[in-house]
């Protein structure tokens, strides 16, 4: 909110900007204030200190659809994509989960972490 009128304030980012995609399904913002979008075919983008990281080359995600994003309290980035599974980035390095490591679904359609450490999981058969 812009402290003089009470009205909203938006940012826009684009392509121009350094945004890897302009189709962007989800926006999350971290404990350390950065910014993450998970893009319609380019993976991830991440706006730290005014400048963009694109991670568009992750082992694993194909398709580089990315759905959603959440924060553990451990500082660790989970995500998820069009039938991939469960992708966790500790900063470092990416790890991919699926039906192999034991998720029911690898079709996950939201995630969300609890302040305990724990993950939940929205897929077509369930709650995980």
């Amino acid at each position: 909110m812009d402290m003089y009128t009470g009205v909203p304030v938006f940012d826009n980012y684009t392509k121009e900007d350094g945004l890897s995609n302009n189709y962007v399904y989800n926006v999350f913002i971290d404990r350390k204030g950065n910014k993450w979008f998970a893009t319609d075919g380019s993976g991830i983008s991440k706006l730290e200190d005014d400048v963009f990281h694109n991670y568009d080359k992750i082992p694993g995600l194909d398709n580089n659809i990315v759905y959603t994003i959440t924060e553990d309290v451990y500082n660790n980035i989970w995500f998820t994509g069009r039938n991939i599974g469960l992708f966790v980035f500790d900063g470092k390095q990416f790890k991919r989960y699926g039906i192999r490591h034991g998720l029911h679904d690898n079709e996950i359609l939201n995630l969300i972490a609890d302040d305990a450490g724990n993950l939940l999981l929205t897929h077509p058969d369930g709650l995980e």
